[in-house]
């Protein structure tokens, strides 16, 4: 599933904001940019729920590729989890 930039945006913005630190377009042009904040496990879930409704909304997904997107998106791009 190809995602248009202005979703990608949206996404990520999403994701700055349950670690509490604004959107950073510059820092997201490095590399390993999510290696830079942490978050715990229960926000790592309550966002993947978020993209599942979301990938399901707005790009009109089934429920499985919804859950499939998401799962590479936290492997690939997600803040490290605090143990």
């Amino acid at each position: 599933m190809k995602l248009q930039v202005n979703h990608i945006e949206e996404i990520l913005r999403e994701m700055f904001s349950r670690v509490s630190v604004e959107y950073d377009e510059e820092l997201v042009q490095q590399k390993n940019w999510f290696l830079t904040h942490t978050w715990s496990k229960e926000d790592q879930n309550s966002f993947r729920e978020w993209l599942i409704a979301y990938l399901m909304k707005k790009r009109r997904c089934t429920k499985r590729m919804a859950e499939k997107n998401s799962a590479y998106m936290l492997l690939s791009f997600g803040w490290k989890v605090n143990e």
